[in-house]
């Protein structure tokens, strides 16, 4: 299974959604780009400017993080040419009908490499090119 940084984040803080993605990815194999490090630092520093997350809890999520990824409970795709390639592509095939963000783009190139299916996202750009691209998707909370 393919995280985004934002399913990751869900994993290390607690929102709404949280507990349904984390028995999604209960004894799965899980994936994420290598962007998602960047992305999933720059969240946990928000939600502490924010007032979300103390401190202490945002350094605690940022170690859980690291350790998977240490212990490989977290696999990270490289950020490659042939990434980078792909993600052009996909944003060249999708233009017309969905305004996929760069860094979206990234992520489901590297899903693509990587063969992790479902993609695990909640953002609804990423969701319409995935399927625009045949990539399997996982199910979403039945509150959104």
């Amino acid at each position: 299974m393919f995280l985004d940084s934002a399913i990751l984040v869900k994993l290390l803080v607690r929102e709404p959604d949280s507990l349904f993605y984390a028995d999604m990815v209960d004894g799965q194999i899980a994936w994420s780009a290598e962007l998602a490090l960047t992305e999933c630092l720059s969240a946990l520093l928000r939600k502490e400017r924010e007032g979300a997350v103390t401190t202490r809890h945002r350094k605690a999520a940022w170690k859980q993080l690291e350790d998977d990824v240490g212990r490989r409970r977290l696999n990270l795709v490289a950020i490659t040419r042939s990434v980078l390639e792909r993600a052009n592509a996909i944003m060249v095939a999708c233009h017309l009908e969905v305004a996929l963000r760069s860094l979206d783009a990234i992520h489901l190139a590297a899903a693509a490499q990587c063969v992790s299916w479902p993609l695990c996202t909640n953002d609804t750009r990423m969701r319409d090119a995935a399927a625009r691209m045949g990539f399997p998707l996982s199910p979403l909370p039945e509150s959104r």
